[in-house]
């Protein structure tokens, strides 16, 4: 493992970033956050699960000063995550999958809105597809029917029916900022005492759902989840499991949806009907 700060004492920001083989993507994420970044003390805490294609190499050459910590193995998206945030001094902590690219938007605005909403713990930001497609970032928390209607979206029927649109808040202006029930891990915004809070990441969620049972602990710890649009990123998403819905990866997302059962499957149906009578546009009907 390797470790190494600038002098600057609490930064104002801390960006959580893990990857593995992805080196690329990384570059372009790193550069892209220069710009929100401006003007704004802070940190980026990076953890590599054991790239072979010279992410490492990279990052020590071409940006010392982030904050390197490297894994001599695959540790998985929860521990890996912890261990950057366990070495986030920040007063606020951005969580964003190393595939994103910052687009508009000023950080700011979110530190703002968090010091003036107390009882707001969590912020997702608004993310596109590269084809320019919006990504679902706020939705409910999932359900086992919205897991077997999420696998199934190529279908129109799905895509149109009340269920589906109800879970992924279809029927909402996607510039509006709302509540909601979970917003993506691949880009989470909080102060770092919601972490004193509520804790860290389940570790036993190696792959999946690691950050729906972050947003469930959230909410029950009596805090918001918001969906924030007014900053912009692009996912350029590197899902495994769409690309073999049989693979191991796929296996270790459903243990890990099991496990987020576990823990929330009595409050799930309650969150989510609080937050549809809190959120229910026109189009809806009961």
């Amino acid at each position: 493992m390797a470790l190494k700060r600038d002098n600057i004492q609490q930064p104002e920001i801390s960006v959580a970033v893990i990857a593995m083989n992805c080196r690329e993507h990384v570059r372009r994420l790193v550069d892209s956050l220069k710009i929100p970044l401006n003007g704004i003390s802070h940190e980026i805490v990076f953890v590599d699960n054991a790239s072979t294609d010279g992410t490492v190499e990279m990052l020590k050459s071409d940006y010392s000063n982030i904050v390197l910590i490297e894994n001599k193995r695959n540790n998985g998206v929860s521990l890996a995550r912890n261990q950057a945030l366990k070495n986030c001094r920040g007063k606020y902590i951005y969580i964003v999958d190393a595939d994103c690219e910052y687009q508009e938007g000023d950080f700011k605005e979110a530190t703002r809105y968090l010091e003036d909403n107390s009882h707001v713990g969590l912020l997702g930001f608004r993310m596109y597809y590269p084809s320019g497609d919006l990504q679902d970032s706020g939705r409910t928390l999932p359900t086992p029917i919205h897991l077997v209607f999420n696998r199934l979206e190529g279908s129109d029927r799905i895509r149109e029916s009340i269920t589906f649109r109800r879970h992924r808040m279809k029927d909402f202006d996607p510039m509006s900022l709302r509540e909601a029930g979970f917003v993506s891990g691949a880009s989470q915004f909080f102060k770092r005492e919601l972490l004193n809070e509520i804790g860290f990441l389940d570790e036993k969620m190696f792959y999946g759902y690691e950050d729906s049972d972050f947003c469930a602990r959230v909410i029950k710890s009596k805090k918001k989840v918001v969906y924030f649009p007014n900053i912009v990123f692009i996912h350029h998403h590197q899902r495994l499991t769409k690309k073999n819905p049989l693979s191991k990866m796929t296996l270790i997302q459903i243990k890990s949806y099991q496990i987020f059962l576990k823990k929330h499957a009595k409050d799930l149906a309650r969150i989510n009907r609080d937050l549809h009578q809190k959120n229910q546009p026109p189009s809806f009907t009961n």
